[in-house]
This record gives C-alpha cells, structure tokens and sequence, in this order.
C-alpha cells in the first residue's frame, strides 16, 4: 500500500499549488525511483498515487498538470508517458497491485494491455489527433537519431562502464522496440512518392 512509502499522505487530491508543495511532490517520486532498486510495480504504483493525490484522476485535465508531469519527468529522467502510465496504473487498481490480472507478468506486459484495461473500466481510447502525431514521430525520429550514436559510442569503446541502472533500462527499451517494430501497426505510406511513416500504438 502506499503508506509503505515516504512522502505520502494519503489525502484527497490538494487544491492549493504552491512551489513548496511541488518539490515535496517531486523529491517524494525521487527519493522512492533511487532508493528501490526492484522498481516493479508496487513503486510505479507508490509513484502514480502520489501524483494522483496531487493533482486528481488522470482522466481529467488539471490546471496545472502538464507543468507537474514535465517538472517530475525532468525530475527522475523519464518520459511524461512513462509517469502517465503509473498513474494509470494506481488509478485502476486502487487496492494495490495484487488485482492485476495474472498475465502482467511485468511492466512491458502492463503497458501493453494499458488500452484494453482502460477500455474495461470504461476509459474509451482518444482519437488520435494527426497534428499532434507529425510532431511526435519528428520527435522519436531525432530520439532515435540521437540514441543510435550513443549506442555505437558505447559499442566503440567510447564508454566503458554502463551503470547497473543504465543497463535494465536499455534493456526496458530492448522490449519496448521489439513490441514496436513486430507487434505495432507500422507501415509506411505517403503523397507524390515521399515516404513517410504512420504508426498505430497499441
């Protein structure tokens, strides 16, 4: 349950916004991402209360809940989608984790059947919106540009110690671009023989 760890309150959301009350917000998520090593899924859902008791359901947009999402992500390194997620998550399954059902074997699996689970509790899914998507896949492209040559700066010699922490994650990814690229919806497609790419996440 939450109470296992710090920082928690377990308040109704807050309706005041104030600096101090966002660090304490922020410094509570980093303090429980550095200090658990096996980061499954009572931390993300530690993690995804603690900004739910701050800001509300994650169904509804906030006031000031982008700013709080890109200010926590900043925080801990991690996308905004990634914290989205655990809040999901902790939203879903309010009584702890032991109600997820027996195939989320572990987080890659859980973020796979996020939509079907949402779609379960009566979340339909949005509609994508096609502006929105041209920036995101002009984003993931310069991600992926820039990854790649980290990559090979590793694979050169360039670095030499990788980090226990930098290690589970690329392999995180590892998971995360097979699922893209063999499970996704991905075909390519465009006007006047240009070829772009139109991907459908699942």
């Amino acid at each position: 349950m939450i109470s296992d760890f710090p920082g928690s309150s377990g308040k109704r959301p807050v309706s005041g916004r104030s600096k101090r009350a966002l660090d304490k917000l922020l410094g509570s998520l980093v303090k429980l991402w550095t200090q658990h090593k096996v980061r499954g899924f009572k931390t993300r859902h530690a993690m995804g209360r603690l900004i739910n008791e701050y800001l509300g359901s994650p169904d509804r947009r906030q006031k000031h809940g982008a700013y709080t999402m890109r200010s926590a992500a900043e925080r801990l390194n991690m996308s905004v989608s990634e914290l989205s997620r655990m809040r999901w998550l902790s939203y879903l399954f309010s009584d702890g984790v032991d109600q997820l059902p027996g195939d989320c074997r572990d987080w890659t699996s859980f973020k796979e059947q996020l939509p079907a689970l949402k779609a379960a509790h009566g979340f339909a899914p949005k509609k994508p919106d096609r502006p929105r998507a041209r920036t995101f896949h002009r984003g993931l492209l310069k991600s992926a540009r820039t990854l790649r040559d980290k990559i090979r700066d590793v694979r050169d010699g360039a670095v030499k110690d990788l980090g226990e922490d930098l290690f589970q994650e690329l392999q995180e990814l590892a998971k995360e671009i097979d699922h893209f690229l063999h499970k996704g919806k991905v075909h390519t497609s465009g006007a006047n023989g240009e070829k772009s790419l139109e991907v459908a996440l699942t």
